[in-house]
C-alpha cells in the first residue's frame, strides 16, 4: 500500500490528504533506506573498528577508549 493510500484511510483525514506531507513521509521513507544500506556496508568493512571511535560518553560525544 502507498503512502497516499494508507494516510486517506485515518478517519481524520477522510480522503483528503495533504501533498506535502506524502512527500515528506516518502521523502524521509527512502532516507532511511539510505541510512540503513550505509550502516550495513560500513559494518561488512574489515576495518570497522576503525570507522568510529568507541563512545562511552553522552550522547553526541566521542570518547576514545
Amino acid at each position: 500500500m502507498h503512502v497516499r493510500e494508507m494516510v486517506s484511510t485515518h478517519p481524520h483525514v477522510q480522503g483528503n490528504t495533504a501533498d506535502q506531507l506524502l512527500k515528506f513521509i516518502e521523502e524521509a521513507y527512502d532516507c532511511a533506506q539510505t541510512c540503513t544500506s550505509c550502516a550495513d556496508a560500513c559494518l561488512a568493512e574489515e576495518v570497522v573498528a576503525e570507522l568510529a571511535p568507541v563512545s562511552t560518553g553522552p550522547p553526541g560525544i566521542a570518547m576514545e577508549a
